[in-house]
């Protein structure tokens, strides 16, 4: 008998070590395979494997050992013995060498699922079970996988191989995709850059189905124009005539390379000079049977069907669209023959009829459908207030209740068209260019604005970002310190803190600092205002009591600055541990500093683009630090990441802008206007609408139905003076300016500086410049008498009247600008409660008039780098009212308030 090789069963050969293809064959027929297997059997790679192994069993006439069940090993002779089958050994023989061969091309992971096994047979029984499971989950995930590939930055060739690797799982687990699905769901997923091949699958696919081998091509051939053109523009430009490029021919209705005339997209545009081809001008003049596709192919985007049939409103066009999302789910446009088209987003948009708003909600975006398709019971369902009649020759839209006609659609061709001639940019910002979005995120980096843009598929005109002054005056800084290696691996386990101020100015409301707190786990911060840093521990617990009971979860560490004023902090709550920075080394709480240049930075370019006075700092704080939770941020979103979910980028708007909000609720009278022209300065924190800021009256309407112009500013149009922190002054810093006398000057001159009260502006009461005149007017001739021999300051003029047109409003809307005029007069020394009297009035006004400087010497008082001189007996008033006696020892002090309590 010639020698054979035989694989034990347990034998663990790697394809690196099997020789060169090897077979040997006994007298008995008993094949010994010794064949390599280019690739082991792996969790992904079964079809591949399968390929390789199944036709080299079938060539060698052993497939009987995987389809036919084994022979027994014993039979039952005719004297009724139980004897050896003769044809057991052979057949068992052969088996265990096909089983050893099978299991020398496993990979150990699907090595240990059949283990077990003791024949081909089972063996091969188990490994169909494993890999053609049709359970839901595996099903819906390849049909997920599928139907949400995206190219990205992939080549061609690994983007479309991965498609069909899936299409073939999906065969083979019984679910097949057909062709036009393939094709579909490949050009779905290109960028823009392929949309020329897009547009022309999608133009011949109406007349003939396209392959899926066809497209292969097709896109091979784009891919390597798009690299030449990168890599060698002129070397191609030159080579366009050689005979090598006649494989890819030049459009002759374009003019482009890399596609024939018939795949043009350009062939049925409308604009184009060129002639269609008759036979797709035929096609094109008959609609289909198909209800939801009962439409020319050649409909104009602004043209929109009416179908009583259909359930749901479609399109095709993101520019028909106000608002619109991703869509994830499964479902798909189902059409009258049967097949379906994949849903990529869903969508809303509105159009006036007559005066009367029509809102489209829940319109399903298919990039492969035809038309614009207007379901009428999803349309009457949105629209309660309107009905549809409709005859022969049109239909006319109403109103239900007075029966008044808005709008008559004409039938043409058996279809209800109806026209929505607007500009797509006159809806609430459909489309808008990428440095508006820049604007409306608050001014982030280049990166940050792309990854929004391109994640939440935002409508933008362009990726192209413009160069920004404003980010580039206001962005300027050192390099960064290394940042911490620490992981919080839940919220609230750490803490940072920081107290930021004081302000150089006074808020609108009277803060002059405030406090952060962020995550260290999501990077989620929360920012509350201080009038005092005593108030931080009061802040602390009112932020602990409701982050906790948000998050339900307790503060564990809190990190800070050492400050003195976190010490009540540590006192009050032992439980919670405190961390400091050591002393001089705030880069150990380097994450709360730099959120403080965050914010300031933000905050100074939103200022800077809109120029809203810094007066209200803390209201452009406030929405910095929500359009900053709102932003990746180490490629998380904190709020996401805090909230598990993602956050509403449609609400947005540029700070600053013009805003018209519903004000018709607030109207005295049915004549009156029903909008008024504000100012958006920020989001609402306890509902959901904007804040817009009324200049004439400096009150704040919230409302949700506001119209934005978020290309004009109105502080930039009334030509307010730089609002720099170093160099403005608010109306609290300088009414009432009261000076110690001169005896508090000798014993208190060292606090001299520091000695100004500052007054807390009515944002609500505007003042208006009349008002002030009179009043510094009264106040002046209550103390003239004494005035005379006193000193001067130089920098103070005394008449109101002499203030600027524009002080009245300036003044109204609390602006940040230096008063430049007030009224100086002495303290009497021998009456410390002068009452308003008529005498007094009557007493003639000494005015010190500013000294004026006529040379050209610039000196530090005429470029306002140093104050001047502040003298210890003179006070300006702002009322011409004294303040009321706060306890008995100041009205028993007054004469009157003696008088007064006698009677």
């Amino acid at each position: 008998m010639a020698s054979e090789t035989v694989l034990p069963n347990d034998s663990p050969h790697s394809s690196s070590t099997l020789t060169p293809p090897l077979i040997s064959q006994t007298t008995d027929s008993i094949v010994s395979l010794n064949l390599p297997i280019a690739s082991k059997l792996t969790d992904t790679n079964f079809l591949n494997w399968k390929s390789q192994v199944l036709p080299l069993i079938y060539g060698y006439s052993l497939g009987k050992f995987i389809d036919s069940p084994p022979p027994d090993p014993t039979l039952r002779s005719e004297a009724g013995q139980i004897v050896i089958n003769p044809e057991y050994l052979p057949w068992y023989k052969q088996d265990q060498l096909l089983l050893g061969w099978i299991r020398s091309s496993l990979s150990d992971s699907v090595m240990a699922q059949v283990v077990s096994c003791s024949t081909t047979k089972e063996l091969w029984h188990t490994l169909q079970q494993y890999f053609a499971s049709t359970s839901r989950a595996r099903l819906t995930d390849l049909r997920r996988q599928i139907q949400t590939a995206h190219k990205g930055d992939a080549s061609c060739s690994t983007y479309l191989q991965q498609l069909k690797t899936v299409a073939d799982e999906l065969a083979f687990i019984g679910a097949p995709v057909s062709e036009d699905e393939l094709v579909s769901y490949t050009i779905n997923g290109l960028g823009i850059d392929y949309n020329s091949i897009v547009a022309a699958v999608n133009t011949a696919s109406r007349s003939a189905p396209f392959s899926f081998s066809d497209l292969r091509g097709l896109l091979l051939g784009h891919e390597a124009l798009l690299k030449s053109q990168a890599t060698q523009p002129v070397a191609f430009a030159a080579s366009r005539g050689s005979a090598a490029s006649q494989t890819k021919p030049t459009c002759q209705i374009c003019s482009k390379y890399g596609h024939p005339a018939k795949l043009c997209y350009k062939r049925y545009d409308p604009d184009s000079d060129w002639v269609p081809n008759p036979r797709f001008q035929a096609f094109n003049a008959q609609p289909t049977s198909a209800a939801a596709t009962s439409t020319s192919s050649t409909a104009n985007q602004s043209e929109w069907v009416l179908d009583s049939g259909a359930s749901s409103h479609v399109t095709n066009d993101f520019n028909n669209l106000s608002t619109f999302f991703a869509y994830t789910g499964m479902d798909t446009l189902k059409l009258g023959s049967g097949t379906g088209m994949a849903i990529s987003h869903i969508g809303s948009t509105h159009f006036n009829l007559s005066g009367t708003t029509v809102t489209l909600s829940d319109i399903l975006v298919v990039p492969n459908f035809s038309t614009n398709l207007i379901s009428i019971s999803k349309l009457l369902q949105d629209n309660p207030q309107l009905c549809i009649n409709f005859t022969a020759s049109s239909c006319i839209f109403k109103v239900l209740h007075t029966k008044t006609n808005l709008h008559e659609v004409l039938c043409k061709n058996g279809l209800y068209l109806l026209h929505l001639n607007y500009s797509p940019q006159a809806f609430f910002g459909i489309r808008a260019p990428a440095s508006v979005w820049h604007a409306r995120l608050g001014h982030p980096s280049n990166s940050t604005t792309k990854q929004i843009l391109q994640s939440f598929s935002l409508p933008c005109d362009s990726n192209k970002l413009s160069f920004c002054s404003d980010c580039a005056q206001s962005k300027a800084h050192v390099l960064p310190f290394s940042s911490s290696s620490s992981i919080s691996t839940s919220p609230l386990q750490l803490v940072h803190s920081d107290v930021w101020g004081p302000a150089p100015i006074v808020s609108s409301l009277g803060y002059k600092y405030y406090i952060t707190f962020v995550d260290d786990y999501s990077n989620y911060t929360w920012i509350y205002f201080l009038k005092q840093k005593s108030d931080v521990l009061n802040v602390f617990s009112l932020f602990k009591s409701q982050a906790e009971n948000l998050l339900n979860t307790s503060i564990k560490t809190l990190r800070t600055d050492g400050g003195t004023e976190y010490k009540p902090v540590a006192t009050k709550f032992p439980q919670i541990q405190h961390q400091t920075s050591c002393p001089y080394t705030p880069q150990q709480n380097g994450k709360a500093e730099r959120k403080h240049r965050n914010i300031v930075e933000l905050a100074l370019a939103i200022m800077s683009q809109s120029s809203i006075p810094t007066l209200y700092w803390d209201e452009i704080f406030s929405n910095v630090v929500y359009l900053i939770n709102r932003l990746p941020s180490n490629m998380d979103i904190p709020y996401k990441k805090l909230f598990h979910k993602d956050p509403d980028f449609t609400f947005l708007k540029v700070l600053g802008c013009l805003c018209f909000p519903l004000t018709r609720p607030y109207n005295a009278h049915k004549l009156e206007q029903r909008s008024l022209p504000c100012v958006f300065i920020g989001y609402a924190k306890s509902q959901k609408g904007h804040r817009c800021l009324h200049l004439p009256t400096n009150r704040i309407y919230i409302s949700r139905n506001v119209l934005f112009d978020e290309h004009t500013f109105p502080f930039k149009q009334q030509q307010l003076p730089s609002t720099n922190f170093q160099q403005t002054l608010s109306l609290s810093t300088v009414l009432p300016v009261v000076f110690p006398s001169a005896q508090n000057q000798v014993n208190n001159s060292a606090q001299q500086a520091d000695s100004q009260p500052q007054l807390e502006p009515q944002v609500s009461q505007p003042v208006s410049t009349s008002t002030v005149a009179a009043t510094l007017q009264t106040d002046a001739a209550r103390f003239s008498n004494d005035s005379a021999d006193r000193p001067q300051n130089s920098n103070l003029s005394l008449t109101a009247a002499a203030q600027p047109p524009c002080c009245a409003t300036e003044l109204n809307i609390a602006s940040a600008e230096p008063i430049q005029s007030a009224v100086i007069a002495t303290e009497s020394t021998t009456s410390p409660d002068i009452q308003p009297s008529a005498s007094n009035t009557q007493t003639p006004t000494t005015v010190i008039h500013a000294q004026s400087r006529t040379h050209a010497m610039t000196t530090r008082t005429k470029d306002n780098s140093r104050k001047p001189k502040l003298f210890s007996e003179y006070v300006a008033h702002l009322s011409n009212m004294d303040s009321e006696p706060t306890n008995f020892t100041q009205a028993n002090a007054s004469a009157n308030w003696r008088e007064a309590m006698a009677t």
